[in-house]
């Protein structure tokens, strides 16, 4: 897999893809992001991905081989004491059909951000019932 940086002015401008991921919202880049062009208030960390799996397999800090994209998140994660969060089929990145800027996503307020989660919530409710009521048909 090539590895290329987003570049400063670039990247401030680059519409990102939103996701949920271990329950929070985040951006989500292709791309490596260099620590350096992080805005402040965001945290970048990357994934690593799994050829064979064919999915992502982990959330660290920082992965150098098997890179699979690189998040943006308002919040610090905590690695305990192994260095990464292990991601499955139930905790992989849930892309949700929108896109934002770095910025747009730094300025978007708390309550948007509860908005679109109970949102989320909703419409994965409203699949689950969808579904059961498929199942005896």
């Amino acid at each position: 897999m090539e590895s290329k940086f987003l570049e400063a002015q670039s990247f401030v401008n680059e519409k990102l893809a939103v996701i949920e991921l271990v329950g929070r919202k985040a951006l989500f880049s292709n791309d490596r992001i260099k620590p350096e062009k992080v805005p402040q208030g965001l945290y970048r960390y990357d994934l690593r991905y799994s050829d064979e799996e064919n999915r992502f397999i982990a959330i660290e800090p920082k992965v150098g081989v098997n890179h699979g994209g690189t998040v943006l998140m308002k919040e610090p994660l905590d690695f305990s004491k192994k260095g990464y969060l292990s991601l499955t089929d139930d905790t992989s990145p849930n892309f949700l059909s929108e896109d934002m800027t770095p910025k747009e996503f730094t300025q978007m307020k708390l309550d948007e951000e509860k908005s679109m989660q109970e949102k989320m919530s909703e419409s994965q409710e409203t699949g689950s019932i969808q579904m059961s009521g498929m199942n005896g048909m």
